[in-house]
């Protein structure tokens, strides 16, 4: 059998004969028999001469060439070349020429036909020009695996295979039995593209086809093979072909690179720390983090006498254990005057808090004591409940109410909340309704349950005075009502109160 990938500089044509060759770019034997119908309308002459010496020591010439009608040969089903493209020219010379260049066929199994080996594109050219017959080498003895191989080989040297069917063509071969060593011997390709085309076959299939179908190239899954992890390697061939393929390959490849590294730092922290899942900042101060390479040195002034621990996060991190502070005077005073100054801040928000519950108290027991406004007529009752109305507007309106809750409402009354109340406005009117109160008296309740703040404070950390407008609305709502603020009340609220840190006081904290 003629070897189709042979260099046509290797078969002993002279000079003239390579040039002819070369200007059609033949440069394999399996090149110059798939142009040759084509050659010899250039220079019948010469072509045949070319041919002639090509297949001199070929076995074809020791077999008959027989001519077998064109329905008893079937395309190889293991062909890996699934289309043989436009034959319509290729058939028009058939037509003119005949068939200039035998077939190569391999007995169907008990079947009496053939399947082609060589030649699909003439077989298909020959029937759509019309032949009854065609002119055939039979070739016997071969197992499915030299068959497979003779056809890749054959399809390679032409170029005329796809990625995707070469990848096919090889993993059937694998699947035979012969190895990448064998295969690089029957088809000439070399191991190294062998291995990398069996690869493809690691991912999905409709993902390696659709990516095709993007415009990938087989550069595009080489790539893939920089980044180890196969799950990584299998979401990359979806993006292949979109926008976010090189973004999401360099960051897979980085991140690789990354953990790499942080193995590597981990080995380097060993040498003179202990690992530590997370470190106590009270008791460990940071030295340093390992971002790259150049972070592989020791600690700055290292101590070995000192407590080295890494912890293992995105980097690598070394922290070493503060040394014992020896407290000197000037630090234990300073540290006993701030302790003397929290104390004393401390008493004085106690003496506070005291005060604000008194102050919540007294509010909430005017208000159950409420019976009705001071001296009042039923005009004047309008005046009081105008003057409520437009204070809760105003609160509403500078975002200072809250929110009327029935809880507190319920226990105002020291009862307990129906299960699944429906309407907590219409139930907060019945149990005013059914404790018999005024209509005086349930405008107070209602609007005291808004603007009432038991945990309102007037102050901060430093026990400054924090203006609470919620509150002060509250005491403007309870004065109207006829409630009497005390001197030390009024002072809590305008924040003259001696209990106050003064702006030129406590800033030394």
């Amino acid at each position: 059998m003629i070897d189709a990938t042979r260099k046509i500089e290797d078969t002993g044509l002279n000079e003239k004969e390579l040039d002819f060759c070369r200007r059609d770019g033949v440069q394999t034997v399996g090149d110059f028999l798939n142009k040759y119908d084509e050659l010899r309308l250039l220079s019948e002459i010469t072509a045949d001469e070319i041919y002639s010496k090509i297949s001199t020591d070929s076995a074809d010439n020791e077999k008959q060439i027989v001519y077998i009608p064109v329905d008893s040969i079937i395309p190889h089903p293991n062909n890996p070349r699934k289309d043989v493209g436009d034959v319509s020219e290729l058939a028009e010379s058939i037509k003119a020429n005949g068939i200039m260049q035998n077939l190569t066929v391999v007995p169907a199994e008990d079947s009496g036909k053939y399947y082609a080996l060589i030649g699909h594109r003439r077989l298909a050219a020959a029937k759509q020009a019309g032949l009854e017959k065609v002119p055939c080498v039979v070739t016997a003895g071969l197992d499915l695996s030299e068959q497979v191989s003779i056809m890749l080989a054959e399809n390679m040297q032409r170029k005329d295979l796809t990625d995707i069917e070469e990848m096919d063509g090889i993993q059937m071969m694998f699947d035979l039995g012969d190895t990448v060593s064998s295969i690089a011997s029957k088809t000439g390709l070399s191991e190294s593209t062998i291995r990398k085309r069996r690869k493809l076959t690691e991912y999905n299939r409709e993902d390696v086809i659709s990516a095709y179908e993007r415009g990938a190239t087989f550069a595009d899954f080489d790539k893939i093979n920089a980044v180890k992890a196969p799950e990584k390697r299998k979401e990359l061939v979806t993006l292949i072909g979109t926008n976010n393929f090189e973004w999401k390959l360099n960051n897979f490849i980085n991140e690789e690179k990354r953990l790499e590294f942080t193995e590597e730092a981990k080995a380097w922290a060993e040498g003179f720390a202990r690992y530590v899942k997370s470190v106590d900042y009270g008791e460990y101060n940071r030295v340093m983090t390992i971002y790259s390479k150049d972070n592989l040195t020791m600690p700055k002034d290292y101590d070995a006498s000192r407590e080295y621990v890494y912890t293992v996060g995105y980097y690598v991190e070394i922290f070493v254990k503060r040394a014992p502070h020896v407290e000197t005077a000037e630090e234990a005073a300073a540290r006993e005057a701030r302790e003397a100054a929290q104390k004393e801040l401390d008493d004085r928000k106690a003496r506070l808090n005291e005060i604000f519950e008194a102050m919540y108290k007294r509010r909430a027991e005017f208000v159950q004591d409420f019976k009705g406004f001071p001296k009042c007529t039923a005009a004047k009752e309008l005046d009081y409940i105008y003057t409520i109305t437009e204070i809760l507007i105003s609160a509403e309106s500078d975002d200072e109410c809250g929110d009327f809750d029935l809880d507190d409402f319920a226990e105002f009354f020291d009862t307990e909340l129906a299960e699944g109340v429906p309407n907590y406005g219409q139930y907060t009117l019945e149990l005013m309704n059914e404790a018999k109160i005024s209509g005086a008296r349930k405008m107070l309740l209602y609007a005291y349950f808004k603007l009432e703040c038991r945990n309102s404070t007037l102050y901060d950390y430093y026990l400054k005075y924090r203006e609470d407008k919620q509150i002060l609305y509250l005491y403007e709502l309870l004065k109207v009502c006829g409630f009497e603020i005390s001197d030390e009340e009024r002072a809590v609220l305008g924040g003259t109160h001696e209990l106050y840190t003064k702006e030129n006081k406590g800033d030394d904290r």
